[in-house]
């Protein structure tokens, strides 16, 4: 045989052997990255998987495209591949995924953690404007607590004092609410809504607005039921004026003009005849 064709068939047979290997070695990375990238999805996000599946996959194997039948054909042999392979990571991460897939699908279970997500961020919220906020008038609370009267409020005096209905509007209190059912302050006792001193623009004192006795319910909430605890769960609940009525209307047994209001003759006849009631919701 001559040297020429010597050298010619040694050439080919160098690049069928070259084409095995490369085709072998085409085939075990096939092999491996699937096993690696399917063992792997256990611990990435579904999404960060798929993609990195969708391409790379296909990709060891030579065969990449992009239409979507054959990126279906090529997950569903990798599947198969990894299931041969690692059989206890298959199932495993088959379960997995399952699990997610379910949750993620369940509607009662996706409203659930955003409702919880929401109500931990407006606790929190609440809690942290509360603290931030300054609590001018602590609630009072008698000795022989059988009322509980309710403010929106403090005024100017009150948030002086630190004390609750002090002053003038103190002396209309003692005298035409508490004198006629025949009680003492410590006979009963007085929270606010908003227990600080709250001021418009022009500098006159206002009532709160719903947003701030949303801002205070959690505090509010707690002093209440401190109070009650303190006192009595059975002890009757006065509203001093509207704003607290509509705040607290289902806790609140009756509504009373609030001290302030007083004055007019519309006001003063509402006072008597309320007090009638007062009087005999708490008679015995």
């Amino acid at each position: 045989m001559k040297e020429d064709e010597v050298v010619e068939e040694t050439e080919s047979n160098e690049e069928v052997e070259v084409d095995e290997l490369n085709k072998e070695a085409r085939e075990y990375s096939q092999e491996y990255i699937t096993e690696l990238i399917s063992a792997a999805k256990e611990y990435l996000p579904k999404t960060v998987w798929d993609h990195i599946h969708r391409r790379a996959v296909p990709k060891a194997g030579g065969k990449a495209s992009g239409k979507s039948k054959r990126n279906a054909a090529a997950e569903r042999a990798a599947s198969a591949d990894t299931a041969s392979v690692i059989p206890e990571v298959a199932a495993q991460l088959e379960q997995a995924q399952a699990q997610q897939t379910q949750k993620a699908d369940d509607p009662c279970e996706v409203a659930k953690q955003k409702c919880e997500s929401m109500k931990a961020k407006a606790a929190k919220s609440a809690e942290e404007e509360v603290a931030k906020s300054d609590v001018d008038i602590k609630p009072f609370v008698g000795s022989r607590s059988k009322l509980t009267f309710v403010a929106a409020s403090p005024g100017i005096i009150e948030s002086v004092r630190k004390a609750a209905l002090v002053g003038p509007t103190g002396k209309v209190f003692n005298t035409e609410y508490l004198a006629p059912l025949g009680l003492t302050r410590d006979d009963i006792a007085i929270l606010y809504l908003v227990p600080k001193l709250l001021k418009s623009e022009d500098g006159k004192i206002r009532e709160p607005t719903p947003e701030e006795i949303d801002e205070y319910a959690p505090w509010f909430s707690d002093q209440w039921n401190a109070v009650l605890d303190t006192a009595s769960r059975e002890a009757t609940s006065v509203a001093l004026g509207h704003t607290v009525k509509k705040a607290l209307s289902k806790l609140i047994d009756i509504t009373l003009p609030h001290p302030n209001s007083l004055g007019t003759k519309r006001t003063n006849q509402e006072l008597v005849r309320k007090m009638g009631q007062l009087k005999e919701m708490i008679k015995d």
